[in-house]
């Protein structure tokens, strides 16, 4: 049932726009998820449950598209003061505005130069 679960969740990534490729985690296959901030990407596998393994060892249970976004949302918000990780992923961005996590706020930038 987890492998079937799995893919549901690949599917949701894929038609968000959110970067996943097919890899090798002990032995057996996983994906690489693109999360962005610091940590860049997260392997997602299955070993009896379906965990979300990013940097620094942490591991996270995770059982839809909705809890890999909370892990991507938490890694930006932990690092969003440490250049270059001020900004959020465009992909996750969208996703986040649209989930009322950010709101997204548009400006206009002026620059002179030399005639």
């Amino acid at each position: 049932m987890s492998q079937l679960k799995v893919l549901a969740i690949i599917d949701s990534l894929s038609y968000a726009g959110i970067p996943v490729e097919v890899v090798r985690h002990n032995g057996e296959m996983a994906y690489e998820v693109h999360i962005g901030s610091k940590t860049g990407t997260g392997t997602l596998y299955v070993d009896g449950e379906i965990y979300l393994k990013t940097r620094y060892g942490q591991v996270d249970e995770v059982t839809s598209f909705e809890d890999i976004s909370r892990v991507a949302f938490d890694w930006f918000m932990n690092y969003q003061t440490r250049e270059p990780f001020g900004n959020p992923s465009e992909c996750w961005a969208k996703i986040w505005v649209e989930s009322g996590l950010l709101e997204e706020i548009s400006t206009t930038v002026t620059e002179y130069v030399v005639a």
